[in-house]
C-alpha cells in the first residue's frame, strides 16, 4: 500500500494571521512540516500538498509564496501547494500570476463561511474557469446548501478540475444521510470533479468507532464518483479537533482492506499521482 495526502495543512502563527483560528484554541499554535512527517512516519505516505490555511486577507499570496519554497525542498515529502485566493475579486487574474509557481497545483477558497450563492455568481464564475487552462484544479470547500450554487460552477467550467473537499462536508451529527445523498449525485455526474474522502472525521470523538461512522458516506461517495474520481487526504493538523490522526490512519488501513487492489491504490495514490502529475 502507498498514500498520497491531498489534504494537509501547515499553520505558522509567527508569520500569518488567520482570523478564524480563534474559534479552535487547540490550533492556536505551530504545526510544521518536520512534526507532520514524524506522526505519519508508519504509515506509507509518499507525499503530500499543502492546503492554505485561510490567513489573513492580506497574507494570502505571502502564504502561497512561502509554501510553494518549501515544495523546493526535496528534504520533505510536500510535493505541491493549493493556495488560497478570491475568484469574487476582479483582479483575479493578475494575482494568479503573481503566485505562479512549478509547485502550485490549485486553488481554494473556504466558501462554508460565505453567501450561499457566491460559487454561482458571475465574476466567481469566470474567474474560476481561468484556472483550466493554467493547469490548476480548484477545491470546493463548501456546505450542503452551497451544492445547487456549486453544479452551476461546475458546469460553468467544463475544463476545470474541481475537487469536493471532506465527502462534501455532511454534517453527521444531526444528518439526512438520504438528502444529502441525492444532493450529491447530481454534483457527482459532473466529470470534471473529484471528491476527497477526508476531513470528516474531525465530526467524531476518539472513542468512536470510525470505520462504523464514516463507511457509509466513503461507501456513498465510492459509488457515485467511483473509484478513478476520489482522492484522499488527512486533513492534519484539523483532524485532532475531532477523532485524530491516529484514529483515521487506522479506519484509512481498515477501509483500503475493503477494496480491491486496483480500487486501494486510485483512492490512496494513483489518482493523486494522474491528478497533479506527482
Amino acid at each position: 500500500m502507498r498514500a498520497f495526502d491531498t489534504h494537509q495543512h501547515l499553520i505558522c502563527p509567527e508569520i500569518f494571521d488567520y482570523p478564524w483560528i480563534d474559534s479552535a484554541p487547540a490550533l492556536q499554535r505551530s504545526f510544521t512540516i518536520e512534526q507532520y512527517q514524524s506522526l505519519i512516519k508508519d504509515f506509507p505516505i509518499e507525499g503530500s500538498l499543502f492546503i492554505e490555511v485561510d490567513p489573513h486577507e492580506q497574507q494570502l499570496d505571502k502564504e502561497a509564496s512561502h509554501f510553494c519554497q518549501l515544495a523546493e525542498n526535496s528534504d520533505n515529502k510536500l510535493k505541491g501547494v493549493i493556495a488560497s485566493a478570491r475568484p469574487e475579486y476582479p483582479n483575479f487574474e493578475r494575482y494568479l500570476d503573481s503566485i505562479s509557481h512549478p509547485a502550485l497545483k490549485g486553488i481554494r477558497r473556504v466558501l462554508y463561511t460565505q453567501a450561499v450563492d457566491l460559487p454561482s455568481q458571475y465574476l466567481f464564475k469566470e474567474n474560476v474557469k481561468q484556472l483550466g487552462p493554467r493547469k490548476l484544479t480548484f477545491d470546493l470547500c463548501v456546505s450542503e446548501t452551497q451544492y445547487p450554487a456549486c453544479y452551476e460552477l461546475i458546469m460553468h467550467c467544463p475544463e476545470t478540475t474541481f475537487i469536493l473537499d471532506h465527502c462534501g462536508r455532511p454534517q453527521i451529527a444531526e444528518h439526512d444521510f438520504a438528502a444529502w445523498e441525492s444532493s450529491l449525485q447530481k454534483l457527482a455526474d459532473c466529470p470534471n470533479l473529484y471528491c476527497k474522502l477526508s476531513g470528516i472525521i474531525e465530526q467524531i470523538s476518539p472513542q468512536d468507532n470510525a470505520l462504523e461512522k464514516l463507511s457509509p458516506y466513503f461507501n456513498t461517495c465510492l459509488e457515485l464518483f467511483g473509484a478513478d474520481r476520489i482522492l484522499w487526504g488527512s486533513d492534519w493538523p484539523v483532524c485532532e479537533l475531532g477523532g485524530g490522526l491516529d484514529n483515521w490512519l487506522d479506519c484509512t488501513k481498515q477501509y483500503a482492506a475493503k477494496l480491491s487492489a486496483d480500487e486501494q491504490d486510485a483512492w490512496l495514490y494513483g489518482n493523486a499521482a494522474k491528478l497533479y502529475q506527482i
